[in-house]
């Protein structure tokens, strides 16, 4: 990953993102407009070194599994 330290609110467009959200649920389910999703996603694909919404949910579940592994349970956060 080029730059792991999302911030909060990065972290919770990604969880919406592996979820099978749209932008357009992202944007409703967080009460932004959809440009700001938008620009949310192309600095989280920046921060994860990915360039699609399926390489960002694969890069999800694989710093799930390597959590899982350290500390016996999944990151929720």
């Amino acid at each position: 990953m080029a730059d792991t330290r999302l911030s909060p609110r990065e972290r919770q467009v990604w969880l919406l993102l592996v979820q099978g959200k749209s932008n357009q649920e992202i944007a409703s389910t967080l009460g932004l407009a959809l440009g700001t999703v938008k620009t949310y996603l192309s600095r989280l694909y920046r921060k994860l070194g990915v360039s699609s919404r399926l390489e960002a949910a694969l890069m999800y579940y694989a710093s799930q599994a390597q959590h899982l592994a350290v500390f016996g349970e999944p990151d929720y956060e």
